[in-house]
């Protein structure tokens, strides 16, 4: 899907075995993952990526990955605490300058609202969900510097009709 737009060339590849192996071909590195885990030089390659100005894009279930692995959620800000039922749920953008969600408004989807442990001084705050069933906001998307690099994560995309929504 990403090969299709211009300048963007895009691997898919289900084994982290890659991670151990040379990133420098890499601009950024998009993770949906799930569980899993990470080996000590799988690791600390894609932490050194990172620190040397890589990009990340944790996507979805990439905060319940790992799971034993603190340097991942270290950089990730961001460890699966759960989730709400499937449902209707507003997005709404805290930050519209930012130029990851300039140009969007709030939406509605229907999704899993995730419930996330994380350190909300590291990130920068762009979307977040108010969830009725707990009385309380939960973040659905920020971004932070790791190193020289960058990272992003955004908590929507349990399944395809999530992902079709014109605002993700």
């Amino acid at each position: 899907m990403l090969s299709e737009f211009d300048g963007i060339l895009a691997d898919f590849e289900r084994n982290c075995q890659i991670l151990a192996d040379s990133l420098d071909s890499y601009d950024a590195l998009l993770f949906y993952t799930d569980i899993g885990e990470l080996t000590l030089a799988q690791k600390d390659s894609l932490l050194n990526f990172l620190k040397r100005g890589g990009g990340f894009f944790g996507l979805h279930t990439a905060a319940a990955s790992f799971r034993k692995c603190e340097g991942y959620h270290g950089m990730l800000n961001a460890f699966f605490d759960g989730h709400s039922k499937y449902m209707d749920f507003t997005v709404n953008i805290i930050d519209n300058e930012d130029p990851i969600t300039q140009g969007l408004e709030d939406f509605v989807v229907t999704d899993e609202l995730y419930y996330l442990k994380r350190d909300p001084t590291i990130s920068h705050h762009l979307m977040e969900a108010y969830d009725p069933t707990k009385d309380e906001a939960h973040v659905i998307a920020f971004t932070h510097a790791y190193g020289d690099g960058c990272v992003l994560y955004f908590a929507l995309g349990h399944d395809m009709a999530v992902i079709r929504n014109p605002s993700f």
